[in-house]
């Protein structure tokens, strides 16, 4: 439940935001505070007009937690936290949102749907700002998806976030895909934009550590973080069959040494990268 309070004066609804700030933004400004922010309930977020980056939190308690996490990211920025009118920010942060393609496939927003796309289209109804496939990590990993043997296979996307990767395994063929996430709110638009697109997915409210291991995966995607991913490298092992293929992604470049070493029964097989955000495919051992 998003944790609003009504304000004093006009009795407008107000919510929890911090707004960050650098003297010298780099050009992955947004998307560093993206990640940084990505275990903490963001409902949106905005690059404001003085280019500072303002994000929405559904929790005020998770407010100094997620000031601390991006403390950590960008030591030099300026963080305020805020309490932000409900004046319809949600709809503009999203409103410029347009199609994207990732390989053969298109995302779409439902109010730019191509009609001449080539190849298959993804509706995603924007929810959170993620998972709409404008970030890099989201792109590479439905690139990623596309060379990866999904036909008949069973899949596991680990912190689903809007579906999208789950719906594009369903759509190239999956026989089975679980799709987690610990944000009800999250997997109820998984849930939505899985309906949009006629795909079957075993959605659930679950972390990953609580996910029984039972039959293994033949496929598995993770667009996560850098640290969440070496957290949980051992689990995502556990959950992915002999010669499974792992599709991994969220983290930057300078984690990627750490995650390759967390993931010890696996070989990487494949890397991409843009904008300094890595995704990396991994082979399970068959041993």
């Amino acid at each position: 439940m998003n944790d609003f309070r009504v304000g004093d004066d006009t009795g407008m609804r107000l919510y929890p935001a911090l707004r960050v700030s650098l003297r010298h933004p780099p050009v992955e400004f947004m998307d560093l505070v993206a990640a940084a922010l990505d275990d903490f309930g963001v409902i949106a977020i905005e690059e404001t007009d003085d280019g500072s980056i303002q994000a929405f939190i559904s929790d005020a308690h998770q407010r100094d937690a997620a000031s601390e996490a991006v403390r950590r990211m960008l030591p030099d920025a300026t963080i305020t936290s805020r309490d932000v009118p409900d004046d319809n920010w949600a709809e503009r942060s999203q409103a410029a949102l347009r199609a994207i393609r990732a390989g053969a496939l298109t995302v779409a927003p439902p109010w730019d749907v191509p009609l001449d796309a080539s190849g298959q289209v993804i509706v995603i109804v924007p929810s959170t700002g993620f998972g709409t496939g404008h970030h890099a990590t989201t792109r590479l990993c439905l690139e990623a998806l596309q060379r990866a043997p999904v036909g008949g296979a069973s899949v596991l996307d680990a912190g689903t976030g809007s579906g999208v990767l789950a719906i594009a395994a369903a759509k190239r063929g999956a026989q089975r895909v679980v799709a987690i996430d610990n944000d009800p709110d999250a997997v109820a638009n998984a849930a939505e934009n899985a309906a949009l697109n006629d795909a079957q997915l075993d959605l659930r409210v679950a972390p990953l550590e609580g996910l029984e291991n039972g039959v293994p995966f033949d496929v598995v995607t993770a667009n996560l973080t850098g640290a969440t991913l070496v957290k949980y490298a051992s689990k995502l092992e556990a959950l992915s069959s002999a010669a499974a293929t792992l599709i991994l992604s969220g983290l930057r470049g300078e984690e990627e040494q750490d995650v390759r070493r967390a993931f010890r029964r696996c070989r990487v097989v494949g890397r991409e990268s843009d904008d300094g955000w890595v995704c990396l495919v991994m082979r399970r051992s068959q041993a």
